[in-house]
């Protein structure tokens, strides 16, 4: 291999072959669009920390957000010490990753804006779109999951293979969420096996129902929203209602308390709402103040 343009290809076969069809799709989406053109021409011992950090320079003028810029960097690194790993002697240098604490995720949507949305949707798609919202379930996961996954009666879903491996079971909650998993297995179609499928008897994939996605999202007014928006909405309104970390966890298939936090979600509303306790508190105890300073009215 005789440059790092060499090297990313063989990551993005790498990614294709060993890791999951939605990551390979990101992984190669991103190093095509952002890391080939500045970095791929180099040779062995070209790239250097400088060449880094000014990369990331430029994509910030740009308005992109230092984790979006992670990301792209820890794909060529990643890539670089693949090979290091197979034995090729290569100079990796210093990567300029910054530090992302606190780095809540941004995007949900409140109940509300959901079912807007919802109710411009296509129904062929209903049932899907309630499994992210309210079920917080990924891209990935839904569209491998087949109708025996599904138990409606006793009120669960068995995600057989997650991100991580691991299988899990999903609450069905009732309202929305319920109704249009009926609604699913109502209108079944004949020697129909995965769960959600068009009604022309096309399986959903990755990628073919966003036209249909982003069209009811104009049409209800709710703006930009995709549906791993649904995840984050999910875990933001579990943790509003005293669900435990714990369980958050484990219906959400993470390992990690930090993917949990990650996923607060900085949300406005809770802002206005801790502003308007405080300054209803500041009121009063102004008017408190006020009171005490009267003089006292002879009797």
């Amino acid at each position: 291999m005789d440059t790092l343009g060499d090297i990313l290809r063989a990551y993005i076969r790498h990614a294709k072959e060993d890791l999951g069809e939605n990551t390979a799709y990101v992984y190669e989406l991103t190093i095509n669009a952002h890391l080939m053109e500045p970095f791929g021409k180099m040779r062995n011992g070209q790239l250097t920390t400088a060449k880094l950090q000014a990369y990331r320079e430029k994509r910030k003028a740009e308005g992109d957000k230092d984790s979006t810029i992670n990301r792209e960097l820890s794909y060529l690194r990643a890539a670089m010490r693949l090979q290091a790993k197979q034995g090729r002697s290569l100079t990796i240098p210093w990567f300029p990753i910054t530090n992302e604490d606190g780095n809540a995720r941004q995007g949900y949507q409140e109940e509300p804006n959901f079912l807007r949305f919802l109710s411009a949707l296509i129904d062929d798609l209903k049932p899907f779109a309630c499994c992210a919202y309210y079920g917080g379930m990924r891209r990935g996961e839904l569209v491998k999951l087949e109708l025996r996954d599904i138990d409606v009666e006793r009120r669960f879903i068995v995600v057989r293979f997650g991100k991580n491996g691991d299988s899990r079971s999903v609450p069905i909650y009732d309202g929305p969420m319920l109704q249009w998993l009926q609604w699913l297995w109502e209108h079944r179609q004949p020697s129909q096996v995965k769960a959600f499928v068009f009604s022309d008897g096309r399986p959903v994939t990755l990628r073919n129902f966003y036209a249909h996605w982003h069209a009811a999202a104009k049409t209800s007014g709710v703006g930009y929203f995709i549906p791993h928006d649904g995840r984050r909405s999910s875990n933001r309104r579990l943790s509003r209602e005293g669900v435990p970390q714990a369980l958050r966890m484990k219906v959400h298939g993470w390992k990690t308390p930090d993917m949990d936090r990650r996923y607060g979600v900085v949300d406005t509303a809770d802002a206005e709402a801790v502003r308007i306790l405080m300054d209803t508190r500041r009121t009063t105890a102004k008017t408190t103040a006020s009171a005490k300073s009267l003089p006292e009215k002879e009797p």
